[in-house]
């Protein structure tokens, strides 16, 4: 009953046998449902017309902006807040995110109108196109909660349906860092040049990425020599005194330092482990220096 519907038939039919047709729909510059009536007519005397019905739904395409998410790097617990910008002539009533690229992502996304650009405001916009349908502007707003996450880079593509479940879709890579709230400095523990009966003092600084309190619960150092203190108040930052002491017996440190922090208010099943490495060399044993030159 329309132009828009065009069926391929073939020429003939073998008497008891059947055939696929193909029919094309051609939407043009319509959109939304449609419903239209095919009628194909045959020899059969039987039924010299036969009507079948051609029905769906035509969305238009999306456009979304940026074409990818760089979320740069950001700390454990602290929840990572995006905007995109999507641009659809259909009315969008919803929306959904899937993450495909292999990352288990605690991830919501909301969807709210901009504006809907009306006659008058295309009048100051004369190199602009008037086509039957106005588009219509919205803001994305995507979320990912990091508490639950590890420590690492994550990567991978997003999913977004309008309207779902049987919406149109369009895919947006990503990328961010997420990395531990605790800051420490020095990140290694350098003892130098080790003599017998030596010893070493210094200092490791601890604070928080976003400037919230927290505790040093447990520090235990796998080399037998050093021992360290610290404070288990609750504060903004911290400080862990340590003491390296040689004796008779000059040897290589290759060894950690493992400190256990909980920020204020989390649950100790939530406290975050740091590792500091720590170094230390012996002077070479009589009778195998090292060659001068090598």
């Amino acid at each position: 009953d329309c132009k828009c519907a065009i069926a391929e038939t073939p020429r003939a039919i073998p008497r008891g046998e059947s055939v696929t047709m193909a029919i094309n729909y051609r939407p043009g510059n319509s959109s939304g449902s449609f419903r239209h009536r095919v009628f194909v007519e045959s020899s059969d005397p039987g039924c010299p017309v036969a009507m079948l019905t051609v029905s769906g739904t035509v969305y238009r395409s999306l456009t979304l902006t940026p074409k990818t998410l760089s979320m740069g790097k950001t700390a454990i617990g602290t929840d990572i807040n995006v905007k995109a910008y999507l641009a659809c002539e259909e009315t969008v009533k919803g929306i959904s995110v899937e993450e495909i690229g292999g990352n288990a992502l605690p991830i919501s996304v909301t969807v709210t109108p901009i504006t809907v650009q009306s006659a008058t405001a295309l009048v100051s916009q004369p190199n602009r196109v008037l086509s039957k349908a106005i588009d219509r502007k919205y803001v994305v707003h995507i979320s990912i909660r990091t508490s639950d996450l590890k420590e690492g880079e994550y990567d991978g593509t997003l999913k977004l349906t309008v309207n779902p479940p049987r919406g149109v879709s369009t895919f947006i890579p990503y990328r961010f860092t997420v990395s531990s709230p605790i800051v420490i400095c020095p990140q290694i523990v350098f003892l130098g040049r080790l003599e017998a009966y030596s010893e070493r003092i210094g200092e490791v600084k601890l604070w928080m990425v976003q400037g919230e309190k927290f505790q040093i619960l447990s520090l235990v150092s796998d080399i037998e020599d050093m021992t360290a203190k610290y404070s288990t108040d609750v504060s903004r930052e911290s400080r862990m005194e340590w003491r390296y002491v040689s004796n008779d017996e000059v040897k290589k440190v290759d060894g950690t330092i493992k400190v256990t922090c909980l920020r204020l208010g989390d649950s100790k099943t939530k406290a975050k482990v740091k590792i500091i490495p720590v170094y230390g060399y012996a002077p070479p044993t009589p009778g195998h220096e090292t060659p001068r030159g090598q």
